[in-house]
């Protein structure tokens, strides 16, 4: 059986598949969306049991609801979900 990835190397998987999906997605570049995002991600984030990741959130630019997260913390929320959430 394969040992499991330390946390550097979950991160560092991480690192790599976000910039993938960076340069494959619209990720939406409004300050003040990134700036709500980051904040409840971040306050979500510090309640759970990997509380000292360095948490990262983009939105990605499109009217779909969904969500989803890589390894080592990199979460992606779509804007359709944002839009449809009190």
């Amino acid at each position: 059986a394969c040992a499991p990835a330390s946390e550097e190397d979950e991160v560092a998987m991480g690192r790599e598949a976000a910039a993938q999906m960076d340069a494959r997605l619209p990720i939406l570049a409004d300050p003040i969306v990134t700036r709500y995002v980051d904040s409840l991600g971040t306050a979500i984030a510090r309640r759970t049991a990997r509380a000292e990741l360095a948490w990262r959130f983009a939105v990605v630019d499109a009217d779909v609801v969904n969500a989803f997260a890589l390894p080592g913390g990199f979460i992606y929320v779509y804007r359709g979900l944002l839009e449809r959430a009190d």
